[in-house]
């Protein structure tokens, strides 16, 4: 991916919101159902990991490296 990948875009901008990748971490599991995606009508949640635990699993992994950069 590069910078110019929108997905990996987004998880950069996300990284810089602690309390939000965390949350998203824990409404979207990493594995089963996920409880966080809800989708109308009768069709099941999607098949963790969704696309916003990955998301949220990338900015955290930027964040990372960002601070052990700084270090």
């Amino acid at each position: 991916m590069t910078d110019a990948d929108p997905f990996t875009a987004f998880a950069a901008e996300l990284s810089r919101n602690l309390p939000l990748i965390t949350r998203l971490l824990a409404e979207h599991p990493a594995s089963g159902p996920c409880t966080g995606c809800r989708l109308p009508g009768p069709q099941g949640a999607p098949s963790a990991p969704c696309g916003v635990r990955n998301v949220a699993a990338l900015a955290l992994t930027i964040r990372s490296a960002r601070e052990r950069r700084t270090e």
